[in-house]
């Protein structure tokens, strides 16, 4: 194939890439983003904001948070909400192009023209590689370093200048994410088949790549016990059980493959298997590359969890692969050649363009909230367990909840609405009455969401007791429990001083009455809550039971204004006592103080 006619085809492949990757990259912004996204992008800011290069959340290297800080710095993107992600995405997507091109480079200087071309078709529609795209990770601007440095690896030879160019990628490399090491094998499988080898030019390229790690993440030397101690986190976090066995491993290799197929489709996949057959035929090579994929799915199998987007770093090496078959295809037959390529393209193209689609389209969380936006009142309480859904929680007080069941009854039963998702009790959602349902548009648009309100039978028809100074006794400050039911919001019960376990307020009622919560109205900003509180429920004054509290109001920072002011709102399954206490036991450098107390009980049977 002319170059000129390799070089529009790559420009048309690139294109592609990047109609894929770019297309749909805002999507989710209108909800808090993922939490791996905010480690990244908050850190950014944190260090742009510090005029420093401290990257902080060293469970990665720096040179992603380095990569990253351009744009942001550039943009200023206010208060680095929607429009920091949207551009982080876009260096990522960036990235996401550039490993197309990357591969078409390795693979042409290889396997010829039409194998880098293949190769990079392949990148460029993989599903795993879009969707890894769309999201601020450091997964694939490692790919585009570990193209890079098998670029470097492949030049090796006499020339020591060759070692010290592979050391520098591998370290760079190993800054982006420390997977980068992976690396190590390949490099030494390639310069041991390379001419030149002495053990000079390794010690030469492992000073290289210190050198590179050292510039590109310098935090990580600088504070490397806090490095260590991410690090760990980090291989905990994989390996948190650490009692599986070969049977495992194989599991877990087994479920990558899976992946792999994913990325490349069955024809992609046996492009690949065939390539990779070709390849060891000319082992001298090819060896470096051929071991790569072994080594990281062989480090991968062995984790406890699995995320496709692992598998990224490699796609571009096993592309290249591929585009070895078909540059064998087509010495027999060009048009088979190309025929092969477009046909192991087709799906993993099909794929991506329905999961951009999916996601161009607003989702079932973008249809709740603009629901709820248009139908329920400003200052309503809204119950969802539907995580990080959107809510101006400068309009709605939200109370998240894990998921709908018995036990948060209590706080749907207090709602102005209740969002509900697939996982939580179909029974409870069954009992509140339905408002809206948001179907799916596309499997990529999210799942079923119900807004829901407890119907006004089933809401607690409660009279709110004011306690008298003779109900009341407290660890401390005695004389000041008149505070507590004087009416005034300005006085109020308050610990001597900062906040530690063992500060206690006591009810007793003068006879016993069905109880299902507790009011704490704070005075002033309400500075002075309680960092955590117990309650405990007697029916007799002498033995106590500790009763399950559900926080009925959001932190006592994110309240919205309100007549009644801040306050901490305790909510439980009504249960019988005379006696309440409320214990306090987090730590706060602050006092604990009170300035109203009620209680929530159902009227007296008649």
């Amino acid at each position: 194939m002319n170059g000129t006619r390799a070089r529009v085809l790559l420009v048309l492949i690139l294109v592609l890439a990047a109609a894929l990757r770019f297309t749909g990259l805002g999507w989710g912004l209108r909800h808090r983003p993922d939490l791996d996204e905010r480690w990244f992008v908050e850190d950014v800011a944190r260090m742009l904001s510090a005029r420093d290069l401290d990257h902080r959340f060293y469970e990665y290297p720096g040179l992603f948070f380095y990569l990253l800080a351009p744009v942001l710095a550039f943009l200023h993107p206010p208060d680095f909400g929607p429009s920091a992600y949207l551009a982080a995405r876009a260096v990522v997507a960036l990235f996401g192009v550039a490993s197309v091109g990357l591969t078409y480079v390795l693979g042409a200087r290889l396997a010829g023209r039409g194998a880098g071309l293949a190769a990079a078709l392949l990148v460029a529609v993989s599903p795993v590689e879009v969707f890894t795209a769309h999201m601020v990770r450091p997964d694939v601007a490692l790919e585009a370093f570990v193209l890079l440095a098998f670029l470097a690896f492949v030049r090796l030879g006499p020339d020591s200048r060759r070692d010290v160019l592979a050391g520098l990628a591998l370290g760079a490399a190993t800054a982006v994410k420390y997977t980068g090491v992976l690396l190590v094998p390949s490099y030494l499988a390639h310069r041991l088949t390379a001419p030149g080898f002495r053990l000079s030019r390794l010690a030469l390229a492992a000073g290289a790549s210190l050198v590179a790690f050292a510039v590109c993440s310098p935090y990580t030397f600088l504070h490397f016990g806090q490095a260590a101690h991410g690090a760990q986190t980090q291989v905990s976090h994989h390996y948190f059980i650490r009692e599986q066995g070969p049977e495992s491993y194989l599991d877990m290799a087994w479920t990558y493959g899976l992946g792999l197929l994913k990325s490349f489709g069955p024809i992609g996949l046996l492009l690949v298997a065939a390539g990779a057959v070709l390849a060891a035929r000319e082992w001298r090579r090819w060896l470096g590359l051929l071991l790569y994929p072994v080594v990281v799915i062989g480090v991968l199998s062995t984790a406890e969890i699995h995320f496709d987007r692992h598998l990224v770093p490699m796609l571009g090496v096993l592309s290249v692969m591929a585009g070895r078959a078909v540059a064998s295809i087509a010495k027999r037959s060009p048009l088979a050649a190309v025929t092969a390529a477009i046909a192991a393209a087709a799906l993993p193209l099909a794929a991506t363009v329905d999961y951009v689609r999916g996601i161009s389209v607003p989702g079932t969380r973008d249809a709740v909230v603009d629901w709820i936006d248009r139908n329920i009142p400003a200052g309503a309480r809204v119950v969802s367990s539907v995580s990080e859904l959107g809510l101006d929680r400068r309009r709605y007080e939200v109370v998240d909840v894990p998921r709908l069941d018995e036990r948060t009854r209590p706080l749907a039963l207090h709602a102005d609405a209740v969002v509900s998702g697939p996982g939580d009790s179909e029974l409870i959602v069954r009992q509140l009455a339905t408002l809206y349902a948001a179907d799916p548009p596309n499997p990529h648009a999210g799942p079923r969401l119900v807004v829901s309100a407890p119907p006004p039978a089933d809401r607690p028809a409660y009279e709110v007791l004011r306690p008298t100074p003779q109900w009341l006794s407290a660890s401390e400050a005695p004389e000041r429990l008149p505070a507590l039911v004087d009416g005034d919001r300005q006085t109020a019960w308050m610990t001597s001083a900062s906040q530690s376990p063992g500060g206690w307020i006591r009810i007793d009622l003068p006879e016993a009455r069905t109880i299902g919560g507790l009011q704490l109205l704070l005075r002033g900003r309400g500075r002075t809550y309680a960092k955590n509180l117990h309650v405990f429920a007697s029916e007799d004054g002498q033995e106590w039971a500790r009763v399950d509290v559900l926080q009925g109001r959001p932190p006592v920072a994110a309240q919205l204004p309100s007549p009644e002011g801040p306050a901490q709102i305790l909510i439980f399954t009504p249960r019988r006592a005379k006696a309440l206490r409320i214990e306090q036991v987090g730590r706060r450098v602050r006092p604990w103080g009170v300035a109203e107390l009620r209680l929530f009980a159902l009227p007296k049977a008649e």
